[in-house]
């Protein structure tokens, strides 16, 4: 699954394919490229360089379809670090910590 948006905040899509165990793409613009380490739980390409940059791991990811249940499984995992309830209280302290809402 390739998420190639040039700008996209927090899209849906690339967290319910790594729910799903799907190999995920996603380019260096996408909010979701924080969750994302390379190589261990998805992919992330250089957006100012993406001819060459998406061919080598979509090509990576061809070539090793069969070898990436830990990939696959690594990327379920983050599905946990995205619940509601979790987001809510990172939200807060981003705020807490730039001193836009107190304690």
């Amino acid at each position: 699954m390739v998420v190639a948006s040039k700008r996209e905040a927090f899209g849906l899509v690339a967290p319910e394919a790594m729910q799903n165990g799907i190999p995920t793409i996603v380019s260096s613009r996408c909010g979701i490229k924080d969750f994302i380490k390379h190589n261990e739980n998805g992919f992330i390409y250089d957006y100012d360089k993406p001819i060459l940059n998406l061919f080598k791991i979509m090509k990576y990811v061809f070539d090793n379809i069969n070898n990436l249940k830990e990939i696959s499984d690594n990327s379920k995992k983050i599905y946990e670090e995205l619940t509601y309830e979790k987001l809510k209280q990172n939200l807060n302290d981003v705020l807490i910590k730039s001193g836009y809402l107190s304690c």
